[in-house]
């Protein structure tokens, strides 16, 4: 085979030869085209533009929803009303279960730091099936928050809470103690027809009292009622509550008097 054929051989097995690069100045066609400065800065400022008119959908389809908040605003200066009480059967089936009803309402105003919810909850107890049932009330304010299930280390807050964002509710004393009284959690149905409370496990104070270890001023103001923190146990830790006429929540109303 002469040295002609080799070659057609080859590029027939290679494909054809890879053309030589020459090293020269491109043409004026070839050079790119830098706009002017002028021009540069009418683009830039399209760019941005572009960019702004995307953040709030970035944003929107990050932020977690809040339907509570929504609600409330329908409902303007009304409040919202929910309640469960527990039949013969249910208890059964938790035998460790204390609480015999629920009672909760909903609030909200508005003020320099925007929309805050107020919860007035009361409990009707009975350690035994005899015993004669008691009344635990709670008062509390709440905000959202994304991370709303986080305590300040990072630490989950309560763990029977379903997500991250939410509601986070710290009960307080009376109008004026200074000290929190507990952490509790509202989850809203997407209908707003159903409405969960998770207590905190280590306990909550309740409305109206004051702990042992307060100050004389706050025994004072609480009318010198002393009394140990509601403890749940296990199975008096999640309520879920069916929305209620607002008549149900109306005796509660006065009962717990949050100034807001």
């Amino acid at each position: 085979m002469n040295a002609r054929c080799r070659v057609s051989r080859l590029q027939e097995l290679t494909g054809p030869p890879v053309p030589r690069l020459i090293n020269r100045w491109p043409m004026e066609s070839e050079k790119m085209h830098i706009p002017s400065a002028p021009r540069r800065a009418a683009c830039i400022a399209v760019l941005a533009a572009l960019v702004a008119a995307a953040a709030p959908c970035v944003g929107e389809a990050a932020s977690p929803s809040d339907p509570l908040s929504e609600l409330l605003r329908k409902r303007g200066n009304d409040y919202l009303c929910f309640r469960r009480v527990y039949d013969e059967a249910h208890l059964k089936r938790h035998r460790g279960q204390v609480t015999t009803a629920a009672l909760l309402s909903l609030s909200a105003s508005t003020g320099d730091a925007g929309q805050q919810v107020w919860v007035k909850l009361q409990f009707r107890q009975r350690p035994d099936r005899k015993a004669v049932e008691t009344h635990a009330n709670v008062g509390a304010s709440c905000e959202w928050s994304a991370t709303a299930n986080r305590d300040t280390s990072g630490q989950r807050l309560i763990a029977t809470y379903p997500r991250e964002d939410g509601f986070s509710c710290l009960a307080m004393y009376n109008n004026t103690a200074a000290e929190e009284a507990g952490t509790l959690m509202l989850d809203l149905s997407r209908d707003g027809r159903t409405l969960t409370v998770h207590l905190h496990e280590e306990g909550i104070g309740l409305w109206g009292t004051v702990p042992e270890h307060a100050t004389a001023d706050d025994k004072a103001g609480a009318g010198g009622k002393v009394q140990a923190p509601l403890k749940p146990g296990p199975e008096d830790r999640v309520f879920r509550l069916m929305r209620a006429d607002a008549a149900e929540c109306a005796a509660m109303e006065t009962v717990i008097d949050l100034q807001h």
